[in-house]
């Protein structure tokens, strides 16, 4: 699901109520994309991909 807001804030009020919730983000490339044809344009996704999830997960560490 898309990060918004509502669904992080929905997620990380489930993830500090529930001792076995899990907090799971991240991106997915499935075996046969195209972008692992194109190296530079799979490191910039994976580079975007860590910058944005940068602040969530220096949120979840804060506590």
């Amino acid at each position: 699901m898309p990060l918004t807001e509502t669904n992080y804030n929905q997620l990380l009020g489930r993830y500090n109520q529930v001792a076995t919730a899990e907090f799971l983000v991240g991106r997915i490339w499935l075996k046969g994309d195209p972008i692992f044809d194109q190296p530079d344009q799979l490191q910039q996704q994976i580079i975007e991909t860590v910058t944005k999830l940068a602040e969530p997960y220096q949120k979840l560490n804060a506590k």
